[in-house]
């Protein structure tokens, strides 16, 4: 997961940098942006249905390693189409890791160390998210560049930054060559032998011990492997009727029983995207200026809307400043203090979630959010402004309580379903649609975008006291 956030986010500084040379308008910078989720929300469902039905490890490590052979091929673009569609099969790609790699993992425990297994796993996706920031510091900034006759590009920093976002991922799939199947999939499909095999080696990494002493001979089927229909692909067998299973599969999220927490959830987790992902494809852009603007004015009073607007509405830097591809270092040093501060809200979060239900904390972070959204846009203090941009993109952590949220409000043959839906589908809508609405704006309505990212932030927070009341969490034996 930490490799997704890499691929995708770290298109936000190489669309803030490759200006100079590839000459974006704002309409094709928002696509650029958000073409990845694009790929992401058109496989994800899919990439999770085949990795039920053909296995986990082929289709992470095929996602992996195939989205970085288009991250590759990316580096080399020479124009906005190519670029396009190259994004576009890297989030294709890495939608199978994505869709696939929590159940991977989680099966690998025992509901007893689950839990805490899945909280290391979401420490490392913030580690990556702080990655991104450090990666453009030191890369973005080499100036380099050559020629490359051929295709006729100029090979720069930007484009090896790129390489460097997916390399993690290059590195994850060959090391999954050697690990082996989930066992519990194994198992599922009958697979007896090749479930000792799978434990043994378990056995023998976790110990240090000789295969040979793995003391279990046999393995018994627990009621959780047989929950799902065991689906076999014949040559004759239809794309219509695997979507036909697909379908009946996603219907009874929709049902009269679940309606209501599939609204809200989803307009809650359309929120979090739509600024958290959807404004942050901006920021290091928005940001730059600001700073650039700054070191050249110290004591200027303008809005950062102001700032980002006073070359008249044109698509390319202030007009006094001299283009470049490379950002200023306090663009690096306020890129990175959000992921410290995302990393340090998601531990104040641990802390209190015992002392504070969880949908009282899912408004307080909304609200605090929004109000400095809107804070954002009139404050006439640009450094103050930026903080304030700060707070509204770390809306992004509520995340973590909308997929608690989720978890509750459905049985655990729906759950999967569920988080598909409404965090793979529309959590990339609302990414989509942030990125793509944004650009539209930010021309001639740049106070707009902080007005109604805001407003929206305020008014969806409170949605939550609609939610049905909990019935599936862990306190009860309903499921």
């Amino acid at each position: 997961m930490g490799n997704t956030y890499l691929e995708l986010a770290g298109m936000a500084y190489v669309l803030a940098v490759s200006q100079c040379e590839m000459n974006w308008t704002l309409s094709q910078r928002g696509i650029l942006g958000s073409i990845g989720f694009i790929g992401l929300m058109a496989s994800c469902h899919l990439c999770g249905f085949l990795a039920d039905t053909t296995g986990r490890k082929r289709i992470i490590i095929g996602g992996l390693l195939s989205g970085f052979m288009c991250t590759i091929l990316s580096s080399f673009s020479n124009s906005f189409e190519v670029l396009l569609i190259l994004r576009l099969c890297n989030g294709i790609c890495i939608s199978g890791a994505l869709a696939t790699i929590y159940a991977y993992f989680g099966e690998f425990f025992t509901s007893k160390n689950r839990d805490r297994a899945m909280l290391r796993v979401s420490i490392v996706y913030g580690g990556a998210a702080l990655l991104v920031p450090i990666l453009a510091a030191l890369i973005i900034n080499l100036n380099m560049n050559f020629h490359i006759p051929v295709i006729n590009i100029q090979y720069k920093s930007w484009r090896l930054f790129m390489v460097a976002c997916g390399l993690p991922g290059f590195i994850c799939g060959l090391i999954f060559l050697s690990f082996p199947e989930s066992p519990k999939y194994l198992l599922s499909t009958d697979k007896q032998e090749e479930t000792l095999n799978a434990l043994r080696m378990i056995y023998c990494i976790n110990t240090g011990k000789d295969a040979s002493t793995f003391p279990v001979l046999e393995i018994l089927k627990d009621p959780d492997t047989t929950m799902a229909p065991k689906i076999v692909f014949h040559k004759t067998q239809s794309l219509r009727s695997i979507a036909k299973f697909m379908w009946i599969q996603t219907v009874p999220v929709f049902s009269k029983e679940y309606i209501r927490a599939t609204v809200i959830a989803s307009l809650l987790i359309f929120v979090v995207h739509s600024s958290g992902v959807g404004l942050y494809m901006w920021f290091p852009e928005i940001l730059n200026k600001v700073m650039r603007q700054l070191n050249e004015s110290p004591n200027i009073d303008a809005t950062i809307c102001g700032i980002y607007n006073s070359d008249g509405g044109n698509n390319t830097l202030h007009t006094t400043l001299e283009c470049k591809d490379t950002l200023e270092w306090s663009t690096y040093k306020y890129s990175i203090l959000l992921k410290v501060i995302s990393l340090a809200a998601y531990t104040m979060y641990a802390v209190l979630i015992s002392y504070i239900p969880k949908g009282v904390f899912l408004c307080i972070i909304f609200t605090i959010c929004g109000l400095a959204g809107i804070g954002a846009a009139f404050v006439k203090i640009p450094l103050l402004a930026i903080y304030f941009y700060l707070a509204l993109l770390s809306c992004g952590t509520a995340l973590k309580f909308v997929t608690a949220i989720v978890s509750e409000q459905y049985p655990t043959k729906l759950r999967a379903m569920a988080f598909s839906i409404i965090i793979c589908i529309i959590g990339n809508i609302g990414a989509i649609f942030g990125s793509n609405f944004i650009g539209l704006l930010l021309k001639n309505h740049c106070d707009m975008v902080f007005y109604l990212s805001g407003a929206t932030a305020i008014i969806v927070g409170f949605t939550v006291f609609l939610l049905p009341k909990p019935k599936f969490n862990s306190s009860t034996n309903k499921e």
